[in-house]
């Protein structure tokens, strides 16, 4: 039962990371899509 708590422990701690990571690399996508797609000369 102490394995299982630990892993389900990491396996969320992982998917928070990972969670965090997209939603930082997705808004800095946006912003370069923003200056890309600009009609600034």
């Amino acid at each position: 039962m102490a394995e299982y708590v630990i892993i389900m422990g990491l396996f969320i701690a992982c998917l928070g990371i990972l969670t965090v990571f997209f939603v930082t690399f997705k808004e800095y996508g946006g912003r370069i899509l923003a200056l890309v797609s600009s009609e600034y000369p």
